[in-house]
């Protein structure tokens, strides 16, 4: 979702900062992500995708993404958000990866719902702008296991 605030350098800076931590200490990831038809463009960065807090032992993470308004409509959420989950089971072992969406951005609701998410409750989260409550929903899904796994 495009964000009403404009980012400073110093916002960046410390996105940045909080990314190379979070990777350091093994409790977010965070991807770039490009648009592939987008060569022409100086920058072909159309957003950000990651799982945050990460929870190695228990096999859980926290899935979020940002993708630029312009970027909307093309199937650009859809694919990255099946590349995240696909890396957070294959690559890191995770049993469940979870999102929170705001109730209404539709949008997003049908890319979680497009890679196999499906919805586990609502909720009033404290958004970060004073005095503002939305309502959010939480999205989960579990690791599918084949026969073969769960039979040794």
């Amino acid at each position: 979702m495009e964000s009403p605030l404009s980012l400073s350098l110093e916002d960046a800076l410390n996105f940045i900062d909080s990314s190379h931590k979070d990777f350091t200490s093994l409790k977010g990831l965070n991807f770039a992500i490009e648009h592939k038809n987008n060569t022409n463009d100086p920058i072909r960065l159309v957003g950000i995708i990651g799982l945050k807090d990460l929870d190695i032992a228990k096999k859980k993470g926290n899935l979020g993404y940002w993708i630029g308004e312009r970027y909307w409509s093309k199937g650009i959420g859809t694919e990255s958000v099946a590349l995240v989950i696909n890396f957070a089971f294959s690559v890191l072992g995770l049993e469940e990866v979870w999102a929170y969406v705001y109730s209404e951005n539709k949008a997003s609701i049908r890319v979680l719902e497009k890679n196999g998410m499906t919805k586990k409750g609502d909720m009033m989260e404290y958004n970060q702008m004073p005095g503002n409550h939305k309502s959010t929903i939480k999205y989960l899904i579990q690791r599918r296991h084949s026969r073969d796994e769960s039979e040794s």
